[in-house]
């Protein structure tokens, strides 16, 4: 299985340790029976086609993360990036790297 690089398994885990201590928190204030829950967070249904489904066990696997972990961590960074600039400014700093493999090739 691949291995999942430090930064998103670190992530991962202050995420974990963040929504444990909230459940704690809920767990002492209502005292009720400890139970899962996903802290101040709200559920989100999407609709997925099942190849994208797979495609996200199988990666969620390959990391040894739950695939709904792992969906989460896409959705945040996807929310975090900058969207179509960054997405122009990295096809650029991609176009000007070809150019200059380019010209280094006789």
């Amino acid at each position: 299985m691949g291995g999942m690089p430090a930064e998103v398994r670190a992530a991962l885990d202050r995420e974990d340790a963040e929504r444990r201590a909230v459940e704690d928190q809920v767990e002492r204030a209502v005292g009720r029976a400890k139970r899962r829950s996903t802290g101040p967070s709200i559920v989100f249904s999407i609709r997925l086609g099942l190849d994208e489904v797979e495609a996200l066990e199988q990666r969620a696997a390959e990391r040894e993360v739950p695939p709904s972990v792992l969906a989460r961590a896409l959705i945040r960074t996807g929310l975090r990036a900058n969207g179509a600039a960054a997405l122009s400014r990295a096809v650029d700093h991609l176009e000007d790297a070809v150019a200059e493999l380019r010209a280094a090739v006789p």
